[in-house]
């Protein structure tokens, strides 16, 4: 064995215990767990010690300076002790095996110990009988662990300094100009997505900015892609249809659970933050794609956008440019009477969108949208009961009853414009004669009860909305009898208190998020069951990872899962939206005139379908990303009057 000098051992285990008594633990958490570029330098600029076997740092125990000598070890065998002094040997003491003996001198081979410090008696054993190895050894690898953590202190310290010199290497986004996003790749294109329900194997997702849309694998780290827009950045990289993609900058995807509310872990996640790094960097995002039994790497341009900023989706350039690019998108598309289709529902939920955004240029649309309405919803003083239950052409009467008078209601709030009044009480008197008498349930029209008669609950809580709107309208002066009715039917619904389930017959929190946010938030406009919205709050909160798992509506989850947050737990919201920046990423576009793409949960989305999911894409991410204003829409907390003046 090669033999080490004294002196080595000595500073070595001297600069060891200065680490110990220096160094504030670091925990695992913040140690890296993946390696990227900033740890690659980091490792080289500050490497850990070798962790060298302690037989090989000593070739005897005497090199050991005296002060690191363990004060007490373990005796294996039985010992006489004898007295130092000669004249007195009647003292000695005879102790059985695995007794505790104080260190008093070490030689090669050999220890002198003592039973006590101040007996007086002595004895001598050799090492290997002793547990003292061991507990040198074991004193070693503390000493070890704690030199690691000082490197790991000191990479930490370092950590921003190097992001800084890398973030200055590589081309940004600076003064962003969103007039010049995606010039190159003009042209129409919207990815359509194959509805998840009944698919055990995949999920299609968009690719955003990539231009196409791909199969993510459940159980598996890899995606296939179905559709590139020939004119977009995937296909004029190289991109093909069939290729799987395997890696995304050279990393592989994490596993993509198939369980319906995890839609947070995976290909789209991972897809999703690594095109935010390359639109905010400008580096080309590097896809590693298999095809024909071959693996390559397609480096592909995305068109430039800054990062989400630290405080996003407030004061946030990205967002601010997600949400006018869905705006221009909406009003392009607007008809000459202030509608966009047949669906009524998605008319207004596109108004209301726009008036979100608190943005004045867009008045003369949104104006149209509700002076439209006024004149269609609006109904004499005191209607009969056979006028209020009169169905309207196209179907879901009262998901369209709710949602207009909720935008009519928002309207008047910000804008005081009297002609919206006759509508906004029409749609109020109209959900509370559906109510079903015994019960307060709601169905999909008038008083139907579908699902063996158990009603749907979300109709409720979209219609309490539209009542603690129209209340304070009233200045609290309200008739609250259809109210507690309604409330009724929402209770009975709750699996445990303030988590609301699909209706009485299933109240279990599956897909809860839509509902239990919507009726948080209606709570909160009349200032109610303040218990019960705290319950309320508290479950949105822990499980808003889950809210894009909806019945049917992936949107809904989010809308009204996030507005719950917001009225409940304002201060938490924040942490909330961390969890859906790739969610944004996916359905940004490659060209601002696009608007946004739709990503649509795992399993059914047909009922997005069925509002036409292009015009889904667009009002769902701008009432999303607004959801953490509080001087717009009275739903996100605003409580001024005629605002939008």
């Amino acid at each position: 064995m090669k033999t080490i000098p004294s002196f080595f051992w000595i500073s070595c285990v001297i600069a060891l215990f200065s680490i110990i008594s220096s160094t504030e633990k670091i925990s695992a958490e913040e140690q890296p767990s993946e390696e990227s570029e900033i740890d690659r330098i980091l490792a080289e600029k500050f490497p850990l010690p070798q962790n060298v076997p302690l037989h090989e740092l000593v070739d005897d125990y005497t090199q050991l300076p005296s002060r690191f000598i363990p004060k007490e070890i373990m005796v294996n065998i039985p010992l006489e002790y004898t007295p130092k002094d000669q004249a007195a040997p009647e003292k000695k003491q005879n102790l059985q095996a695995n007794h505790l003996a104080k260190v008093v001198k070490i030689s090669a081979t050999e220890i002198i110990i003592s039973p006590t410090a101040q007996s007086g008696l002595e004895s001598r054993v050799a090492i290997k009988n002793t547990d003292f190895k061991t507990r040198i050894e074991k004193l070693y690898d503390l000493l070890m662990k704690d030199a690691h953590q000082q490197v790991y202190k000191k990479r930490q310290a370092m950590r921003p300094k190097i992001a800084a010199e890398l973030r200055r290497k590589k081309p940004q986004v600076s003064e962003f100009n969103p007039k010049k996003y995606g010039k190159k790749f003009s042209g129409a294109y919207f990815p359509k997505l194959r509805n998840g329900l009944g698919q055990k194997v995949d999920h299609e997702v968009p690719l955003g900015p990539i231009a196409g849309k791909a199969l993510a694998l459940f159980h598996g780290k890899e995606a296939t892609i179905t559709e590139l827009w020939p004119k977009g950045p995937g296909a004029k990289a190289g991109l093909k249809v069939g290729d799987r993609i395997i890696k995304v900058n050279g990393k592989s995807f994490s596993e993509y659970p198939p369980e319906k509310g995890d839609n947070l872990e995976g290909f789209p996640k991972d897809i999703g933050m690594a095109i935010i790094a390359a639109q905010a960097t400008g580096a080309p995002l590097t896809l590693t794609i298999h095809r024909e039994e071959n693996e390559k790497e397609i480096p592909i341009p995305l068109s430039q956008l800054p990062a989400f900023s630290d405080t996003y989706p407030a004061d946030c350039p990205r967002s601010s440019f997600i949400i006018t690019t869905a705006a221009e998108w909406l009003i392009a598309n607007q008809k000459d009477n202030g509608t966009w289709q047949n669906q009524d529902y998605t008319n207004a939920w596109a108004a209301l969108s726009l008036l979100a955004t608190g943005n004045k240029e867009y008045q003369s649309e949104i104006k149209k949208t509700a002076r439209h309405f006024a004149e269609k919803y609006a109904m004499k003083s005191n209607p009969s009961n056979e006028e209020l239950m009169k169905r309207f052409s196209g179907g879901l009467d009262n998901w369209r009853h709710c949602i207009v008078g909720i935008f009519l209601a928002e309207y008047y709030l910000a804008t005081g414009d009297k002609k919206m009044l006759p509508a906004i009480e029409a749609c109020s008197r109209r959900m509370e004669a559906r109510l079903q008498p015994e019960t307060g349930r709601l169905g999909h029209q008038d008083t139907e009860l579908p699902y063996r008669g158990f009603g749907l609950v979300i109709i409720n809580v979209q219609a309490h909305i539209l009542w603690a709107l129209h209340a304070q309208i009233n200045h609290n002066e309200w008739n609250w009898e259809p109210w507690e009715l309604s409330y009724r039917a929402v209770t009975a619904a709750m699996g445990k208190p303030g988590v609301i389930g699909y209706s009485k017959a299933s109240r279990g929190p599956a897909q809860s998020g839509t509902r239990t946010g919507a009726m948080a938030t209606a709570l909160a406009l009349v200032d109610k069951e303040k218990s019960t919205r705290r319950k309320m709050g508290d479950w949105l909160v822990e499980k808003h990872r889950r809210l894009l798992d909806t019945h049917s509506m992936t949107s809904l989850g989010l809308i009204f899962g996030l507005m719950g947050i917001k009225n409940t737990e304002p201060r938490k919201l924040p942490d909330c939206y961390q969890s859906f920046q790739w969610k944004y990423a996916l359905v940004t576009p490659p060209h601002a005139d696009h608007g946004l793409f739709y990503f649509g949960q795992k399993v059914n989305h047909n009922g997005d379908k069925y509002l036409n999911h292009q015009m889904v894409a667009n009002w769902m991410t701008i009432l999303t990303l607004s959801t953490q204003r509080s001087d717009t829409l009275w739903v996100f907390g605003n409580r001024k009057n005629e605002w939008y003046k």
